[in-house]
């Protein structure tokens, strides 16, 4: 969410105002410290010109290996704290979104994280 937000050269409460939520909420989104509702999350692309599958096309982020590092090393700390079965349901929903990432269709039962 930051790389998009400074892409389109908005600040914390240049977003908050045009998604109509507060600056806090976006910070501590920005820095997963919270989860954001399905409804925050449509503002949030509303306020940011882009649509939910655009949202979450790291494709379409700058082309920083530095952002993409950080954004998996940020979500593999995500995943590591949930168990098995949370973990499974975050992948298959992923392979769901992204079926051809890393050049394969995404099979329905694969289990991706061992357990």
């Amino acid at each position: 969410m930051r790389a998009l937000r400074e892409a389109k050269g908005l600040s914390l409460r240049g977003l908050a105002q045009r998604a109509g939520l507060s600056p806090q909420v976006l910070s501590r989104t920005e820095r997963a410290l919270t989860e954001v509702t399905l409804t925050s999350l449509g503002r949030i692309c509303e306020a940011l010109g882009v649509t939910l599958p655009e949202f979450f096309d790291y494709s379409a982020a700058p082309h920083n290996p530095e952002f993409r590092s950080q954004a998996a090393q940020r979500a593999a700390r995500v995943l590591s704290a949930l168990g098995p079965e949370q973990a499974n349901r975050i992948a298959h929903g992923l392979e769901i979104m992204f079926p051809d990432a890393r050049g394969t269709r995404a099979r329905p039962g694969r289990r991706v994280v061992p357990g």
